[in-house]
């Protein structure tokens, strides 16, 4: 943690960029900017983690259900993933070659990402519920379709905060996108410990759970730190690529 803090760019917005740099291309021509600020993540990034984030908040409020969505919902996240590899394959095609598809856009990009973004959030919540607790609920946390239009409504603010470039929220959606990629990984990290030392399903309070958290919160750090090294090396600028 202190080589990635000595390693970065200074002050608090080098170290958020620092954090997207490990994962995102960061094309000045993929993002939307505050102002003359680029944005951490590019727009189909800012879009993913908005939705993890969207999604992870809402999952709070079923507590400890640990079943996946029903098979109606999943159809939805898998209409979702699609759309997002489309969206994807196209921009991706387009760089060297023109168009297939359609003419891209970020918000097309961002959109996308929200919708790939839940459905992460929808695997990973009940998969964490059913490694650590010793009792748990069966149930779904996912299992109408008006839970995916809530998901929506949630994110309208964000998303027209974005495309309409509102400033002064703009600056809170970016730290909160960036800093959900260590949360992320801290958290998967933390389900991989658990696992590796045997210690499914013993769990009873989220305090007995939080030093396999803070563990894993060292190896994302570690995997990010890694990552910004050998861009760094590769590329040897903090810019983002040149698309």
């Amino acid at each position: 943690m202190t080589g990635w803090m000595l390693f970065t760019p200074a002050g608090f917005f080098g170290k958020l960029n620092a954090i997207g740099y490990a994962v995102c291309h960061q094309a000045a021509s993929h993002s939307f900017f505050i102002g003359n600020r680029q944005m951490s993540l590019c727009a189909r990034c800012t879009g993913m983690y908005l939705g993890v984030l969207t999604a992870w908040l809402y999952q709070l409020r079923y507590g400890r259900r640990e079943a996946f969505p029903k098979t109606k919902i999943i159809v939805v996240f898998a209409v979702l993933l699609i759309l997002f590899a489309i969206d994807g394959i196209n921009s991706f095609i387009s760089l060297p070659f023109g168009y297939l598809l359609y003419q891209p856009a970020n918000w097309l990009r961002l959109v996308t990402g929200i919708g790939l973004g839940w459905g992460m959030a929808a695997m990973l919540v009940p998969a964490f519920h059913q490694l650590v607790w010793k009792k748990s609920i069966p149930e779904p946390m996912l299992s109408k379709f008006t839970q995916i239009f809530i998901l929506a409504v949630l994110d309208v603010l964000p998303v027209l905060a974005i495309l309409f470039e509102i400033n002064f929220l703009l600056y809170p959606i970016m730290v909160l996108t960036t800093l959900t990629i260590p949360v992320l990984l801290s958290t998967i990290y933390g389900m991989l410990i658990i696992m590796v030392t045997y210690r499914e399903n013993t769990f009873s309070r989220f305090k007995q759970v939080l030093p396999y958290l803070l563990t894993g919160m060292l190896f994302a750090m570690l995997q990010i730190f890694i990552l910004d090294i050998i861009r760094l090396s590769l590329t040897g600028t903090w810019m983002g690529f040149p698309l």
